[in-house]
């Protein structure tokens, strides 16, 4: 210990200024007294000295040591305590020895230029190394001095493995912090208002932000937010007056707002923002963005698709149905409603079996069994039904399966006709059946931390799986299997194919799959994961996020079965359905226009206008006409035109449209149906020709003519009668029988 004489006389050496700057400072003094007296006096100071030097050294809570050359001559008990060795022993080792091996070369060249009077770094952080062989971080502070008049080294040792280990804590949770807002699904970012242009600045903009926007933090900064996403001044107005009652409270959710890019493309953001308030006194606003475009794109193409549906629906002359696979309707248009007699909500449910006799009713369920076992629809299936009056009618139906997205049969449904007419008697008038209309009834992200291992057990699971799961966050913690459990059976082997690639690959994730919640219900998920790395390239962490997708899944699954049913009418049906652009030129055909006009569906469109198939003597007169109509952007029902087939001759059709507008009410064309009723006019004629012809005959015959009912009841008297007996029809009493 310092104690010690040789000790305290390298130390007395090593303080050789400090104590001879003493003893200056009382020379004078000392000069006045006696020999023996001043001779005491100094060694009471240097004694003191000694004292104040070895309580700040001994009871430092740094270590301290001191190098003459390359060998330690002194280590405070401090230093002894960190490095572990027992007092004394690190006396007489190299200096060098007490660093990690990493760092022995880097400590060696410096202590050996400082003795050599270079200018060299005196404060730098080191790893040192325990007698033990274990390690730990030191800052360490270094000072040339003079030992019996020779260079030495005075080395000052803190250890800094807290701050160490905080520092990397603290590395650590602000990484995972930026790769959630920087891997984030939605836009990310944090504003507040500053008084000169552009009145905005943003301090937080994620990369998801740049794609959204196309723009990066310092071009929105410079180039200012309401200037560039909002370059109409009337929006731009509306945005800044929305962001100040915002920062007053009043927040935004899942509000709707249109952008412009820096490309110039328009995009829809839903917007969510939060008012934040921090330590400077500065309102500062979080905003999370949702790109909801495409969601919009899909909707509109849905509600295009079912309007289209829906209008063919509405002009087609026929009944349309579904049933579930007992046999309760389920859907159908007024038609049926009407053919059956029963009001829409009384015959919503109804069995099949409650709107006809046994016989009838076992032939339907026949059809249907064989329809369900073979996938085969059936065509022009006839059987009597039995309206809610009591009144019999003959139909004829369709029958075809239903399947749902997974290819399981859910029902049936078909185009009905009521034959009940052509059932009866040739001669009478066939009465135009009336047109049918069906109105269509169908038409936030989990983030978690895991690591890398066959279970991929979560670290961090956020409150927002509850609600996407059903399962608590600490669920998943405490079981790292139960989110294998939890993906649907079906989609178990395609996700783990899918991790283990992403984590082979080191590349982000993007898998969409199925899950089973907690209360049975399947839910779409898009999981998107990003790998952390460490300094070797290994993959220490799973960062990612988990977005409920159902909504769009289920937009998807209407829009195919939207465009099923569109397409199984426009088979089926025996009508012509058509569209025409606002010239009248054809721009879909269904295959009925090869029936009844003999042309193939690439020979009318775009190759035809609707007026092109007029007969020449009438087709400027019915263009007109009907271009008044376009013009009126009217709908019109059961126009009755001629038209001329592909070999010449003439048919009579009853033609239905109604207008297609854009958003902005601008006409797009029109859409409709024809129906063929060639041989009800053929019938109508052939009647009207028998009636002239027995007029004709009645009143010249030189002899009197009567009908009379079955009743005995006279119903005609010609002149000839009336000439012989005196009596016209209107002389005879009511009741008066022959």
């Amino acid at each position: 210990m310092v104690i010690q004489h040789l000790k305290r006389k390298k130390m007395n050496d090593h303080l050789s200024n400090r104590k001879g700057t003493r003893r200056s400072k009382n020379s004078t003094h000392l000069k006045s007294l006696p020999p023996r007296q001043t001779d005491r006096y100094g060694e009471e100071a240097l004694r003191q000295s000694e004292e104040r030097y070895r309580t700040l050294v001994e009871g430092s809570f740094d270590g301290i040591f001191i190098q003459e050359g390359q060998k330690i001559i002194f280590a405070n008990r401090r230093l002894y305590e960190m490095l572990g060795y027992d007092p004394g022993e690190l006396e007489g080792l190299d200096h060098w020895l007490v660093y990690h091996p990493d760092y022995q070369k880097l400590t060696r060249e410096r202590a050996q230029a400082r003795m050599r009077g270079e200018k060299v770094l005196s404060q730098y952080e080191v790893k040192l190394q325990r007698k033990n062989g274990s390690s730990f971080y030191g800052e360490i502070n270094a000072r040339k001095i003079l030992i019996h008049s020779q260079p030495g080294i005075q080395v000052w040792v803190r250890d800094i493995t807290e701050r160490k280990q905080a520092e990397d804590a603290l590395k650590q949770e602000s990484s995972f912090r930026n790769t959630i807002i920087e891997h984030a699904t939605e836009g990310l970012c944090v504003c507040h208002e500053i008084a000169e242009f552009p009145y905005v600045t943003f301090t937080v903009w994620n990369n998801r932000m740049t794609q959204i926007t196309g723009y990066t933090m310092d071009e929105i900064n410079r180039l200012g937010w309401y200037q560039t996403m909002y370059p109409d001044p009337e929006i731009q107005n509306q945005a800044i007056e929305r962001m100040n009652r915002m920062r007053r409270g009043d927040d935004l959710l899942d509000e709707d707002w249109k952008i412009t890019r820096a490309d110039g493309e328009e995009r829809v953001l839903s917007i969510s923002t939060s008012v934040l308030q921090t330590g400077d006194g500065i309102i500062h606003v979080l905003a999370l963005m949702h790109d909801a475009t495409e969601h919009k794109h899909a909707d509109e193409m849905v509600r295009q698709s079912e309007e289209k549906y829906r209008t063919i629906l509405e002009n087609i002359a026929e009944g349309y149905y579904e049933v579930d696979l007992a046999g309760n309707l389920t859907f159908f248009n007024d038609s049926v409603s009407q053919l059956l007699g029963y009001p829409k909500e009384e015959l919503i449910g109804k069995n099949y079996r409650e709107y006809m006799d046994q016989e009838n009713a076992e032939k339907l369920y026949q059809t249907f069994n064989r329809v369900y076992r073979t996938g085969v629809p059936s065509k022009g299936f006839g059987w009597e039904i039995i309206r809610k009056d009591g009144m019999k009618r003959f139909i004829e139906a369709s029958v075809s399966l239903i399947k749902n997205a997974l290819g399981q049969p859910t029902g049936f449904r078909g185009i009905v006709q009521d034959k009940t007419e052509y059932k009866q008697a040739e001669e009478a008038l066939r009465r135009s059946e009336e047109n049918y209309r069906l109105v269509s009834e169908n038409i936030p992200v989990a983030v978690y931390s895991a690591l890398p291992d066959e279970h991929s057990t979560n670290l961090f699971i956020s409150g927002r799986m509850e609600e996407l799961t059903g399962y608590p966050s600490h669920q998943f913690i405490e079981n790292p299997e139960l989110w294998m459990k939890v993906i649907h059976p079906e989609d178990q082997e395609k996700v783990w194919r899918e991790v283990q690639k992403h984590r082979k690959e080191r590349k982000p994730l993007d898998v969409e799959y199925r899950l089973i919640t907690r209360d049975n219900m399947t839910k779409w998920i898009r999981d998107k994961a990003t790998p952390a790395m460490n300094e070797k390239g290994e993959i220490v962490r799973i960062d990612g996020f988990m977005e409920d997708i159902t909504e769009q899944k289920q937009m998807e699954e209407a829009l195919r079965e939207s465009v099923e049913r569109f397409k199984q009418v426009a088979e089926t049906t025996g009508e012509w359905i058509w569209e025409v652009n606002p010239n009248g030129l054809y721009t879909y055909s269904s295959p009925a226009v090869g029936k009844i006009l003999g042309y193939k569906i690439e020979e009318i469109v775009e190759k035809k206008h609707f007026y092109d198939l007029f007969p020449p003597d009438v087709r400027e007169e019915l263009k007109k006409a009907a271009f008044e109509v376009f013009a009126r952007k009217e709908p019109f029902k059961n126009f009755l035109n001629p038209n001329v087939t592909k070999s010449g001759n003439i048919v009579f059709l009853e033609t239905s449209g109604a207008p297609v507008l854009d958003p902005h009410g601008i006409l797009l064309g029109y859409r409709g149906t024809d129906t063929d009723v060639t041989e009800r006019k053929q019938s109508e004629e052939a009647l009207r020709s028998e009636k002239r012809r027995f007029q004709t005959l009645s009143e010249n015959a030189p002899f009197g003519m009567v009908m009379i009912n079955q009743d005995g009841v006279f119903e005609y008297i010609n002149p000839k009668f009336k000439e012989l007996f005196g009596y016209d029809l209107e002389d005879i009493p009511d009741g008066k029988t022959w």
